[in-house]
């Protein structure tokens, strides 16, 4: 009898260990959900089916996630929030591989009378400029082919601190267990 209660707390501890290594690599049972959830530090978003709030933080003046997990193909729910105590915001999502410095470059050139956009060739999604306090949500359906996405707020001076990447993943490709 006490052979059968050590099998089963091992047994019990191996489950345990086999969920939280699935819910920590790589969100399978997110997926399985259809649910989106957060790295621990909050600075990377595994994307489900639910709606993914990036915040302009201003206590750490940067954008919050960092980082977001998708699928080819995928539809993205993005609500982005401008908690910055004075600057406007503007949001861009750059095609695949696009620098973030120059697209803010030429979002910057285009001027206000532009919302500072950088140029319809360079973007997937863009918000309209976010007053402080002021939040807007968009939808994205994103490439079939995976890659680097960066977001970007191209209003001047903030490119260095608000920026972010989608990275679409390969369905094909094997995710490490880091």
């Amino acid at each position: 009898m006490k052979a059968l209660g050590v099998l089963v707390m091992s047994f019990t501890k191996i489950i345990i260990l086999i969920f939280l290594g699935l819910n920590t690599s790589c969100s399978v049972i997110n997926d399985l959900l259809g649910t989106s959830s957060s790295s621990p530090d909050g600075t990377t978003v595994h994307a489900g089916s639910s709606e993914i709030k990036i915040i302009a933080s201003n206590k750490k003046f940067k954008f919050i996630p960092e980082e977001i997990i998708a699928k080819p193909g995928q539809t993205l729910k993005i609500k982005i929030i401008n908690q910055l105590d004075e600057l406007p915001l503007v949001f861009s999502v750059l095609k695949k591989d696009e620098d973030p410095i120059v697209n803010a470059f030429l979002g910057i050139q285009s001027g206000e009378s532009n919302n500072w956009w950088p140029p319809e060739e360079h973007t997937l999604a863009k918000s309209k400029k976010l007053a402080v306090s002021e939040s807007v949500s968009l939808t994205i359906t994103l490439p079939n082919e995976p890659g680097e996405y960066a977001f970007i707020s191209s209003y001047p001076g903030q490119v260095d601190a608000f920026n972010g990447v989608i990275k679409v993943l390969d369905p094909n490709a094997v995710v490490s267990a880091d």
